[in-house]
C-alpha cells in the first residue's frame, strides 16, 4: 500500500466511520507493510487486537463475503489481554479483492460493546470495504507502472551503453537465439544484426579449435542462470570461411 493509498483510505475511514456503527475500523493490506486506521491515535491497541486475532481474521475474510453477513467475533475471543482502554465487544472482518478475485487485504471494524449492524450499516461497511479495494488496487497499479518506468529507464541507458562501446555485446532469448547485438559485435564477427537475428551465435561463431568443454561449461551456466567468466575462440566470418575453405582442400572429395 503506497503513501498515496494509505492516505485516501485515512480520509476514507475518517468520512465513514459513523456511517458503519462501529468505533474504529482498520485497512490491513496484504502484500505490503503497514495498517491504516481510525482513528489514528488509537492505532498501537488496535494492532494488539489485531495481533490476538490472525486465525480469526484470516478465516473470516478468506473469500468475498456477503453484505449480510458480517461475523462479529465469537465470544471466546472476545477479549484480548494486554491491551489498555480499548476493549472490543464486537469485531467483524470482510475480505477486500481486486478485478481478478485475487486477495488485497481486510477491513476490520471494531465496537466496544456487543452489537448486531442493521442493514444500513451492513451496506455501509460494504462500500466502504469496496472504496478500500479500489485504492489499494490503484496504488499497487501505480507502484507496478512507476516500476516499469524505472525498468524501462534502465534498460535503455543500458542499451545505449552497449550500443556505444567497442566490446562486441549480443543478446538472446532464453532459448539461445540473438535478439540483439551491438555495433562492436558486427565489427568484431563480421556478421551484421540482420544476418544473426534469430540464430544461435556458436553456430556462426565456433569452429575446430574452439573447446567443446568450454563451451559445454558455458551453457550449464546459462541454464543455472549464474554469472560465469570464460575464455573461448571464436571466429570471424572472413577466418571461419578460409578455416572451412583450407579444411575442403585438405580432404579433398573423392571422385570415382
Amino acid at each position: 500500500m503506497n503513501s498515496k493509498a494509505r492516505q485516501a483510505i485515512s480520509d476514507l475511514l475518517d468520512l465513514s466511520a459513523s456511517a458503519s456503527g462501529c468505533r474504529w475500523m482498520a485497512v490491513l493490506a496484504d502484500h505490503s507493510p503497514g495498517l491504516v486506521v481510525h482513528p489514528p491515535e488509537d492505532q498501537e491497541e488496535i494492532c494488539l487486537h489485531l495481533e490476538a486475532r490472525k486465525e480469526f481474521l484470516s478465516r473470516a475474510a478468506d473469500g468475498p463475503i456477503d453484505p449480510g453477513t458480517l461475523i462479529p467475533v465469537p465470544e471466546s475471543e472476545a477479549t484480548c489481554s494486554g491491551t489498555g482502554r480499548i476493549r472490543p465487544g464486537f469485531f467483524t472482518a470482510i475480505g477486500l479483492f481486486d478485478r481478478a478475485g485475487k486477495r488485497q487485504g481486510t477491513l476490520v471494524a471494531l465496537d466496544s460493546d456487543p452489537k448486531e449492524l442493521d442493514e444500513k450499516q451492513k451496506s455501509a461497511i460494504t462500500r466502504i470495504a469496496g472504496l478500500a479495494e479500489t485504492q489499494i488496487e490503484a496504488g499497487a497499479i501505480e507502484d507496478f507502472n512507476r516500476g516499469l518506468e524505472t525498468q524501462n529507464t534502465q534498460y535503455s541507458l543500458l542499451s545505449e551503453v552497449a550500443r556505444q562501446i567497442t566490446n562486441g555485446v549480443v543478446v538472446t532469448d532464453e532459448s539461445g537465439l540473438v535478439t540483439w547485438a551491438n555495433h562492436g559485435f558486427e565489427v568484431i564477427s563480421g556478421y551484421s544484426l540482420d544476418e544473426i537475428l534469430g540464430k544461435k551465435p556458436g553456430a556462426l561463431l565456433q569452429g575446430e579449435k574452439t573447446d567443446p568443454a568450454t563451451v559445454a561449461y558455458m551453457r550449464q551456466q546459462l541454464v543455472r542462470r549464474e554469472a560465469f567468466t570464460a575464455e573461448l575462440i571464436n571466429y570471424q566470418r572472413e577466418c571461419k570461411s578460409q578455416s572451412r575453405s583450407s579444411a575442403v582442400q585438405k580432404n579433398p572429395r573423392q571422385h570415382s
